[in-house]
């Protein structure tokens, strides 16, 4: 079975997030896990890119998750993500 030629983690720009882990469930699906360390997000938001891509969002998560199954992957890209928590901007 092919596999992706590198996933590279990239925490996001808070201390409240780093993907901890990266799981290959095949060749075309991936599992992104965290510790979720904030109190106060209202959600998370996803971010991929290839190496011949900028960053853009796939998708968004409610509050305290802590998974997401990205299953729009290829075996001939890198892929780096980056994960960010969202919030109302009264909370901040």
């Amino acid at each position: 079975m092919p596999t992706p030629t590198l996933i590279q983690l990239i925490q996001s720009f808070t201390s409240a997030i780093l993907i901890s882990t990266a799981t290959l469930l095949g060749a075309a699906e991936i599992t992104l896990t965290w510790n979720d360390n904030s109190d106060n997000e209202t959600g998370f938001a996803i971010e991929r890119k290839t190496d011949s891509s900028s960053y853009s969002e796939i998708a968004t998560v409610d509050a305290n998750s802590s998974s997401y199954i990205d299953s729009e992957i290829n075996d001939t890209d890198t892929f780096y993500y980056c994960l960010l928590y969202t919030s109302d901007a009264a909370d901040e």
